[in-house]
């Protein structure tokens, strides 16, 4: 399966490394819905994949805030090989069919391309004149293949590759990436497709040396990165909404329940149970006296707020506590990527027409099988270490 890649990842590289016109000003992020059950299929390109510092933001983010709805995760290594020049038709149909097994295999409601610099990176070295006109219509094709079948798309691009001055003054090869932005945004805009622009913002940012070479991020800009790719793109819902009345002692909760009510009009006590692994959780407590209030969380205070703060609300999402920040977590994602890997494999994997083997077909059903049962493993594992503990909370008058 992995052999695979290189050719939709160069033609997703070429393209994608470029920014959008309104990834310049994301101040107006694009929602993306996740509803119940979705499935979410993650491309991603090097260096991500290879560098040491690299931290599974994306995918923490969504298995954390969304395993309680049914979300299923996958990620794929998108991988890298130096190319002839051009593309040729059959190789494009290769690509555009390697993708259709993947969707009928994994069945995303929602894919996500993050492809890598060093894709594009090789091609400058080998290919000087590498004909970059071939890849806007393979990308075109790809995308338009997913959207076709009813699949949401987010197109991200890439990092740069060095660092220039500004956006104004780009160095070789980024002044070649900038020229991009037109093809970037019209397809996305054709197709519609949600486009994130990871490299205007951060082509003045340090790039960290890996093999000689100004490729990759060091913690600090892998951190910016994401927080530039979280700017663009909100994913909805985005949290839990909890409002309590302190004189009637009334509940209403989204995305957590309440329990165990109890208050005499200036001290409120209460349970609550957080469906997300992950905040924001939006506590708002409505009809106290004025003064100032101390929110204990088990045991301990964890706010100190006025009734006025407190009736608007406050977001005590850092108060919760799950296995998503774990060794354990980490290790568990590993152990997914591996099974993703492993289901791929078996699902592309094609004897020659010449070879005739009678039980050929009930071992590949078999294996896929088993493949499919690691990985709904794993789903649960997953769900069961992104859900959080109970919150003890008491709201109390503060002491002078």
């Amino acid at each position: 399966m992995r052999s695979l890649f290189p050719f939709m990842a160069c033609a997703l590289c070429a393209l994608l490394t470029v920014p959008s016109a309104r990834g310049a000003d994301p101040t107006s992020p694009q929602v993306v819905p996740i509803a119940e059950n979705e499935r979410v299929v993650h491309f991603v390109g090097h260096p991500f994949l290879n560098n040491p510092y690299y931290k599974p933001n994306l995918e923490t983010f969504l298995v954390a805030r969304f395993a309680c709805r049914g979300l299923i995760y996958r990620r794929i290594p998108m991988g890298w090989m130096p190319m002839r020049t051009g593309v040729s038709l059959r190789m494009t149909e290769t690509m555009l069919k390697d993708m259709g097994d993947l969707l009928l295999v994994h069945k995303p409601t929602l894919v996500i391309l993050q492809p890598g610099n060093i894709e594009l990176k090789v091609q400058y070295r080998s290919c000087p004149n590498y004909d970059f006109d071939t890849y806007p219509k393979a990308l075109d094709r790809l995308v338009q293949s997913i959207r076709a079948q009813g699949i949401r798309v987010i197109l991200c691009s890439t990092i740069p590759m060095g660092t220039s001055e500004s956006p104004s003054k780009l160095v070789f090869p980024n002044d070649r990436l900038a020229g991009w932005v037109t093809a970037a945004q019209e397809i996305s805009r054709r197709h519609g497709a949600y486009f994130v622009d990871q490299f205007t913002e951060a082509v003045s940012w340090k790039m960290a040396l890996f093999n000689a070479d100004q490729d990759a991020y060091a913690p600090e800009e892998q951190e910016k990165s994401w927080a530039l790719f979280l700017k663009q793109i909100k994913f909805d819902p985005d949290g839990a909404r909890v409002s309590i009345r302190a004189d009637s002692r009334e509940a209403k909760a989204e995305g957590a329940t309440v329990n165990d009510v109890k208050g005499d009009g200036k001290t409120l006590s209460f349970l609550l149970q957080n469906s997300a692994g992950s905040g924001p959780v939006r506590l708002i407590v409505e009809a106290l006296p004025a003064g100032s209030y101390s929110v204990m969380i088990g045991g301990k205070e964890a706010f100190l707020k006025t009734a006025e703060e407190l009736a608007k609300g406050i977001d005590i999402g850092s108060a919760l506590v799950s296995q998503v920040s774990s060794k354990e977590f980490l290790t568990e994602l590993n152990a997914g990527y591996a099974a993703t890997d492993a289901l791929g494999d078996i699902q592309q994997f094609r004897l020659p027409d010449w070879v005739k083997l009678a039980d050929f077909e009930a071992q590949k059903t078999a294996g896929l099988r088993k493949a499919e049962d690691q990985l709904s493993t794993h789903d649960a594992k997953l769900r069961e270490m992104t859900a959080p503990a109970p919150l003890t909370i008491v709201v109390q008058p503060a002491k002078n």
